[in-house]
């Protein structure tokens, strides 16, 4: 693939005998936006969930950053490290894990997809509530 930060190409996913993406084709260098846009129930979710390996793909290649994502059934988890240090997803109905706190929703990533130590996360997270105006439901369920 090329040197481009995100490149999807012939992206084909099926559900039964149903295609679902037909052959989604684009890129994004860095610090470029792009929009994906259609009618809803068009695909536009699941292109997003194949790009960020939560759904499988049949036919095509996904490059983000040098971390190349083939057809056929997801990765182990632990073979998506790198995948996950680069690229995330915020869905449309962003909620919090509604059992966990405030603290716990945004330590989340920094402990589980760069290592971060959960003190220096949990330090963090406070001064970024504070920088909210939130700091004082740190510990309060969303």
């Amino acid at each position: 693939m090329s040197a481009r930060l995100l490149e999807v190409r012939d992206l084909r996913v099926r559900r039964g005998a149903r295609e679902v993406l037909r052959g989604v084709h684009f890129s994004a260098g860095r610090g470029e936006v792009v929009a994906l846009m259609g009618l809803s129930g068009g695909g536009k979710t699941t292109t997003l969930r194949t790009i960020v390996a939560l759904e499988p793909f049949d036919a095509g290649a996904i490059d983000v950053d040098g971390v190349t994502l083939r057809p056929g059934p997801l990765a182990r988890e632990s073979r998506l490290r790198d995948l996950r240090r680069k690229v995330g997803m915020v869905f449309q109905h962003h909620h919090l894990f509604d059992h966990l706190n405030a603290t716990e929703n945004v330590v989340l990533a920094p402990v589980h997809a760069f290592g971060v130590p959960r003190a220096d996360a949990e330090r963090r997270c406070a001064g970024l509530l504070d920088s909210l105006g939130v700091g004082a439901r740190a510990r309060a369920l969303p």
